[in-house]
């Protein structure tokens, strides 16, 4: 299936397919107005692209590769590497490790708290200036 014809629409697709929720999506697509996801979700179009995208992108971002590598980690470091076989099969599993890291999803940074709300009088108290 080609691009879908709308960019914004393309870039929820993408996003859903790497493993954001409608919310994520909607959010890295662009969308001012929040709440468009669940209807894109039910475009055909769009549906068929999401499942498209996430068949081509390394574990489709998700979040199940994680105890995957602690696995292998538990494994690696468990071998005998005292011998010639078992020094090969703890390096293999390091370099497995390794390989799988680089297609861990990059981790979201944290947001800051949203301020409270202030009122015109409250602003005035705290910035007005120092006699």
């Amino acid at each position: 299936m080609p691009k879908l014809v709308f960019a914004k629409q393309e870039a929820f697709a993408q996003a859903m397919a790497r493993g954001m929720s409608h919310v994520e999506a909607e959010v890295a697509a662009g969308y001012i107005r929040r709440g468009k996801g669940p209807a894109l979700l039910k475009d055909k179009d769009v549906d068929a692209r999401i499942t498209e995208l996430a068949q081509t992108f390394p574990w489709s971002g998700s979040p199940d590769v994680g105890p995957v590598i602690e696995a292998l980690v538990k494994t690696a470091q468990a071998v005998d590497i005292k011998t010639p076989a078992g020094a090969r099969m703890a390096a293999d599993l390091w370099s497995k490790v390794a390989e799988l890291k680089q297609l861990l999803p990059a981790p979201r940074p944290l947001a800051a708290p949203p301020r409270p709300a202030m009122t015109a009088q409250q602003w005035s108290e705290k910035y007005k200036p120092k006699s």
